[in-house]
């Protein structure tokens, strides 16, 4: 390629890729054109996967794909495709199951080699400019590949046929009869990792693993057990302390570096903090501490300002670098603070721990000590806080994922939903409603739903998470606001959803449709991940749907996809928990309310009123038939069914 002359990722709506769309690594987007190019010219495709706002994915770009003479390798011996792992997770969940088995591990960036006929030779994740401490150079692997290939290439493709074939053979997943007692066994597996005394339950790098927690909190009010409430409140305080929450502007970045949450890998994700939101509002309806809801309204700021499109529909990511610079948009100098804060500087300074020498690169990321996080801290350094987050929105940000992914705008339904409900909230029911307005609006293409749009281009595939999440959504807005609208799309939805994913022979939703022909593997995941998977979110909506209709088609299905779950939940229950929370809701028996109005009743507005008492039922509904249901004393009626013993109709709720 001539210098400054764009690849062919130059017409692609992805941040992602339009970014590498100037390198002089000649990339093509995946499609048929490399993919017979690969044929023509019978040389091994090098695919690379990432996404926006990947920190390490920026790093290999610098050290490699911006050089000049590891371009012109490539481009000579090799037919380079870059992926948007969130525009294609089929394709992204495919090959890091294939990297995982090659390489025993994976994540982003994720590379592997192929050859022409889609064979896997070879992958791993970040790979140095040279070799280093026993991890290759890519060089050296780029090297090696290409003289195998030349030399070995018909046995290059035998090897990668019989992995291949391998792989189709362990995703063939018998369905098996759950245990007894996996709730239990989930719960205490998670507890065992439990990382004390900042919280967390993983060593450094720690992740937030909100599904996780929000799996515990519901497990601990069926089985009260005061270790494992001390191990949630310890972990959401060490959150909200330390510095991966963003103590200026709101919201959470990706990870912590360190044990104690303090310096975090600066990216901000809106799954994260839709999920986390989710968390610490089940953590102020379960345990009243006032400065989960503190934590909670801190995060919406964030989303509403920095996340949202004019449209109502979520971003997806802000990037860790400004100008190449980790975190540069977030630290603060000693003299910074104290020029902007002034007289109230040095309290501000001792309160969030800031020194001369910083804690990153030599600045200041905020945090404060797990005692100091109160309700009454963040009203007394309110203002303070704004005085900074003013100085700092002069500085350039980081770079935005303005795609608006069609499963995260049905996890913020889904959670705005949620949460208007338990604070009697217009304002945030107002982002849920548009941001599933925009779902309806600018997320379907001939009726069905599609993946993402970006630069006002749709997605041209779907996959199970859209639906699942989207389900969620149009369930939990339901709930809010019960308009039957909303109940009825979420039964169409599902009907689309079973058309589309479902496995008519062993149960289980597949990742990708019927009728996607681009993916080696149709596989199905179970996993709990970064989010909770699509099956684990398609049982919570099959379980709520059945107890809302009363539909027993929707209780067996929920019935086949756990079996489908097999090895999984007999192996890995730990990572499987966001699944099992429907049936943990069985176990004790579900929780449900039905609402009888009386004339003189809105029921748009009823969540205003009502909204906080509902929130420990896993199901509420209006009913109409005032003959099985009638109102008594002529008011608004409840009937309420708690474990498996349904009370006397009441006037309170």
């Amino acid at each position: 390629m001539e210098k400054n002359q764009a690849n062919q990722l130059i017409n692609e709506t992805s941040p992602y890729l339009k970014a590498h769309a100037y390198n002089p690594v000649d990339w093509y987007p995946w499609g048929e054109e490399a993919l017979q190019k690969a044929r023509d010219e019978n040389k091994v495709i090098f695919l690379s996967i990432g996404y926006h706002a990947c920190h390490w994915c920026h790093v290999m770009e610098e050290e490699a794909f911006k050089n000049e003479a590891v371009a012109a390798y490539l481009n000579r011996y090799f037919i380079s495709i870059k992926i948007d792992r969130e525009e294609r997770p089929d394709l992204d969940h495919q090959y890091m199951t294939i990297v995982t088995q090659i390489a025993g591990q994976g994540g982003w960036p994720l590379h592997v080699w192929l050859t022409p006929s889609l064979k896997p030779i070879f992958g791993g994740t970040y790979f140095p400019p040279t070799d280093h401490v026993g991890r290759p150079g890519f060089m050296t692997v780029l090297e090696h590949i290409s003289n195998q290939w030349e030399d070995k290439s018909e046995e290059i493709e035998e090897n990668g046929a019989t992995f291949l074939n391998q792989m189709h053979q362990w995703e063939e997943i018998e369905p098996l009869a759950l245990e007894e007692g996996v709730c239990q066994k989930s719960a205490k597996e998670i507890m065992h990792r439990f990382n004390p005394p900042y919280g967390g339950f993983s060593q450094a790098p720690k992740f937030p693993s909100p599904h996780q927690l929000l799996y515990l909190m519901a497990y601990e009010q069926e089985h009260p057990d005061q270790e494992l409430r001390k191990m949630v409140n310890t972990t959401l305080i060490g959150m909200a302390a330390g510095g991966l929450h963003d103590h200026v502007g709101g919201g959470f970045a990706r990870y912590s570096v360190d044990e104690r949450w303090e310096i975090p890998h600066f990216e901000k994700m809106l799954y994260d903090n839709l999920l986390l939101l989710k968390s610490y509002n089940v953590a102020y309806a379960y345990y009243g501490n006032p400065v989960f809801k503190t934590i909670a309204y801190r995060i919406v700021g964030f989303l509403r300002r920095e996340m949202l499109s004019l449209k109502g529909g979520f971003y997806t990511a802000l990037d860790a670098d400004t100008d190449g610079v980790e975190g540069g948009y977030y630290i603060f100098s000693l003299e910074e603070i104290e020029m902007i804060l002034e007289e109230e500087a040095p309290e501000f300074i001792q309160a969030y721990q800031i020194t001369k020498t910083g804690n990153f690169e030599e600045k200041n990321h905020l945090h404060i000590a797990m005692e100091e996080l109160s309700d009454e801290h963040f009203q007394k350094w309110q203002d303070a806080l704004d005085r900074l987050l003013s100085y700092r929105e002069k500085r350039k940000h980081p770079a935005l994922d303005y795609k608006i992914l069609t499963w995260q705008n049905g996890l913020a339904v889904s959670v705005l939903a949620h949460m208007a409900r338990l604070y009697g909230d217009p304002d945030v029911l107002i982002l849920a409603k548009e941001a599933k307005d925009f779902v309806v609006w600018d997320l379907r293409e001939n009726g069905r739903l599609v993946s993402h749009i970006a630069s006002k281009q749709r997605g041209k595939h779907v996959f199970l998470d859209d639906y699942a999440y989207y389900i969620d959504g149009l369930i939990e807005i339901y709930m809010t606001m019960f308009e039957p609208e909303y109940l009825n799309e979420a039964l169409d939805m599902m009907e689309e959803a079973l058309a589309l994913f479902w496995d008519n022979h062993k149960g289980g939703f597949y990742l990708s449709t019927k009728d996607n022909q681009e993916v080696s593997l149709r596989q199905k995941q179970f996993l709990d991940g970064a989010t909770p998977s699509g099956n684990s979110v398609m049982g919570h909506n099959l379980y709520r749907l059945y107890v809302l209709t009363e539909d027993a088609k929707y209780e067996v299905l929920f019935r086949d996809l756990l079996k489908s779950y097999g090895k999984y939940l007999k192996n890995a229950a730990g990572h499987c928990s966001y699944g099992l929370l429907p049936l943990l809701q069985e176990e004790r028996g579900s929780r449900l309310l039905k609402i009888a109005l009386d004339d003189e009743d809105n029921r748009d507005e009823l969540y205003k009123e009502i909204g906080a008492q509902t929130i420990g039922y896993d199901v509420i509904r209006i009913v109409e038939d005032r003959e099985t249901y009638p109102l008594k004393n002529n008011q608004r009626t409840f009937y309420s069914c708690v474990g498996f013993a349904c009370k006397e109709p009441s006037n309170e709720c």
